[in-house]
């Protein structure tokens, strides 16, 4: 199996580190140097190295294009010692760190948590949870190994509904962790859930332990608030976010692709059903969308009507009347998006719908659920404009010509930033671009502009062919206002190549096959369904 030069590195620096007792982690060819108070990261990837301290803040490593002897030797011969003096620095004087620098498990818990089948069971590890199961059970079985995986693939059918989690008391962030001061949470294994959805189990967790749950394969991080939370309070149905009728001068609600302005949240939503023959009792000032639909049971609705609950059937009608929506606040030339309360939707889709409306057009935009203290407002702003730094495997050292295709027209360069340069010529736009920085794209182009980038590369197909063609790689995560779909046909149309998902495959020593294709050349070959020529017609031809 081929290994790129950055896995190779990885490998050869996290050995060394081995052999020298520095504590470290890899993954996704990427080291990972903590202590209590220091961290390093190497990212090998485009080789780079951050270190937080003000005295060696970051270098960058060379890239080599193909992974050879001599090539590893001379990584060797670099790199090696400069990255493990910085590594046993990290570590020299290291404090008892109490952050937790691994996913969770037996050393970084209170309990093991098992859901299975309807029940909840807690022990000191899930195959003790398990066990606990088992006993319950009309035959005697005793697990005879704590090996999870093991013994659940034994013991357990495909049938079974299965969640894992943990019981943890952590620090929330930084500011808890100065200070001492821990929270107890619940994490879900969300990569591991079997016969339920993860807001399904994230609901059951919650209302079983009264507790906050986290989605546990979210991050690897040092504190709680870096992962994502699933859900904060047991049925909690007020709001999260910071802006609220008493700070804001109105509400705006995005519901089915309509942009609504009111008084109040409750106020948008009524105008919205009203039109759909619906009404809704005031009893709200906003409503909230901790329950989803798939959480909605026969059993609430059932309890619901029992007990006519006018405030609860109210919240009953929202989800069966909408299909998507999101609250907003506007005050003082910015727009307030809460995040943590969209449904069906994303960020940008409503961010996208609220700028077009002419009296949102030129205000700034900020996540109500994130806070940002160097931000005039003191929430996060959400970026006007994309981010095209690139994140594909193809780049000038690998490919024939890098290709831009801006407002229907394409454009070759050696850089896209050159072909941008280029485009800008062309339309006598003023903006200019330094052709080796691309990241400079995201400043000098437009939130309208429909814009794709793409590689053309001439490679073999496959590992064992003799035979070398030119192919289109397109960028499918930078694209602006144009579809995956749409801009695999156009490429093909213009250069009558086959097109491949360069986002789909990380490795940039893999073969054009072993990339997803978005789309293929037109077959000239004879088929039964094309009319031919009479072979006496072909002599005059």
């Amino acid at each position: 199996m081929k290994q790129s030069f950055a896995q190779v590195c990885c490998n050869l620096i996290s050995n060394i580190f081995s052999k020298n007792n520095i504590q470290h982690k890899s993954k996704n060819n990427r080291i990972f140097v903590r202590s209590a108070n220091k961290k390093m990261l190497i990212d090998f990837n485009d080789m780079t190295l951050t270190f937080d301290d003000e005295e060696n803040p970051r270098f960058r490593m060379k890239k080599f294009a193909k992974v050879t002897y001599n090539n590893m030797m001379e990584m060797r011969r670099r790199y090696e010692n400069k990255l493990t003096e910085l590594a046993k620095y990290v570590l020299k004087d290291d404090k008892i760190d109490l952050r937790k620098n691994a996913t969770h498990d037996i050393g970084n818990r209170d309990e093991a948590l098992l859901y299975i089948n309807g029940k909840f069971y807690e022990n000191s590890a899930h195959a003790d949870c398990l066990q606990q199961y088992l006993d319950e059970g009309d035959d005697y079985i005793d697990v005879e190994t704590y090996y999870r995986n093991r013994e659940f693939k034994k013991y357990t059918t495909d049938k079974d509904v299965i969640a894992f989690a943990h019981k943890a008391t952590e620090y929330k962030n930084l500011e808890d962790f100065q200070n001492d001061t821990k929270t107890t949470v619940i994490f879900l294994e969300t990569n591991t859930l079997q016969n339920i959805t993860r807001d399904e189990a994230a609901k059951l967790f919650n209302e079983h332990y009264n507790l906050p749950v986290y989605d546990d394969d979210s991050a690897d991080d040092e504190f709680i608030e870096d992962y994502r939370e699933l859900v904060a309070t047991r049925k909690d149905l007020r709001k999260n976010a910071e802006h609220d009728n008493y700070n804001r001068e109105y509400a705006i609600l995005y519901v089915d692709g309509k942009v609504l302005t009111g008084e109040t949240h409750s106020e948008c939503m009524n105008e919205y059903l009203n039109e759909k023959g619906l009404s809704l009792n005031d009893t709200y000032n906003r409503y909230q969308t901790v329950y989803r639909p798939e959480m909605i049971t026969d059993d609430l609705r059932k309890s619901v009507e029992e007990d006519n609950d006018e405030e609860m059937q109210d919240m009953l009608n929202v989800y069966d009347a909408v299909k998507k929506y999101a609250f907003a606040h506007y005050d003082d030339n910015c727009v307030f998006i809460e995040e943590f309360s969209l449904y069906n939707c994303s960020l940008e889709e409503v961010v996208n719908a609220i700028k077009k409306e002419p009296m949102f057009e030129n205000c700034e935009f900020y996540n109500d659920d994130k806070r940002d203290d160097d931000s005039n407002t003191g929430y996060e702003k959400i970026a006007k404009r994309k981010d095209f730094r690139k994140t594909s495997s193809h780049d000038s050292y690998n490919r024939v010509e890098a290709i831009l295709y801006i407002n229907g027209e394409f454009i070759t360069a050696n850089t896209h930033a050159e072909a941008l340069n280029i485009y800008n010529d062309e339309h006598e736009i003023n903006e200019h671009v330094d052709s080796s920085k691309r990241r400079e794209v995201s400043e000098k182009v437009n939130a309208q502009d429909v814009i794709a980038f793409a590689h053309k590369v001439r490679d073999r197909k496959y590992e064992l062919s003799n035979k070398e063609n030119d192919f289109i790689f397109l960028e499918t995560k930078s694209l602006q206002n144009i579809s995956k779909e749409e801009a695999a046909q156009l490429f093909k149309q213009q250069f009558n190549l086959e097109v491949y998902d360069d986002d789909s495959n990380k490795n940039d020593e893999a073969y054009p096959s072993e990339y997803t294709k978005l789309a293929s050349i037109k077959d000239l070959r004879k088929n039964k369904f094309r009319i031919q020529p009479r072979r006496w017609k072909m002599k005059e031809w």
